[in-house]
Formats: C-alpha cells, structure tokens, sequence
C-alpha cells in the first residue's frame, strides 16, 4: 500500500433517525503503507465528523492501530 492512507465512508446506518433514541454508525474502510494511523496520546483527536447543522464538528480519539514505530501495511474497518 501507499504510505498515504487510503480511507473510504463505506456505509452509513441509516439516513433518518429519532433523536436522542437512536444512533448514527459511521464505516469507514483503510488501508495504510506504513501504519501510522492513530496516536498513543489519548488527548490528541484524529478524526472529525462534520454534521452540517452543526458550527464544530465532533471530534474522536484513534488508538493506534498498528504498533508504533512498526512500519507495517495495514488495512480494515472502523465503525464510528
């Protein structure tokens, strides 16, 4: 792979929810050449979620999803 990462919206679980009652699960697909996606410091955020009728945009914390400084081909999926 690409030492760029490559990442995908696969799916997303539904397009009209009740609020406050139901969820929405965001998937998205990877693949990275050197996997270095994620950080060990859990107050650092890597992904951001924009929701149109929202100014900011929720913000998560990634894991690593590779063992740091491996330099490894990664890929999957994550559910957001």
């Amino acid at each position: 792979f690409d030492t760029k990462p490559l990442i995908d919206l696969v799916a997303i679980s539904a397009d009209t929810l009740v609020e406050f009652q139901e969820n929405l699960v965001l998937t998205i697909s990877y693949k990275d050449g050197d996997g270095d996606l994620g950080t060990s410091d859990p107050d650092v955020n890597s992904i951001f979620v924009q929701d149109n009728r929202l100014e900011k945009p929720d913000e998560y914390y990634l894991p690593p999803l590779a063992p740091e400084e491996a330099k490894i081909s990664i890929q999957g999926q994550l559910d957001l």
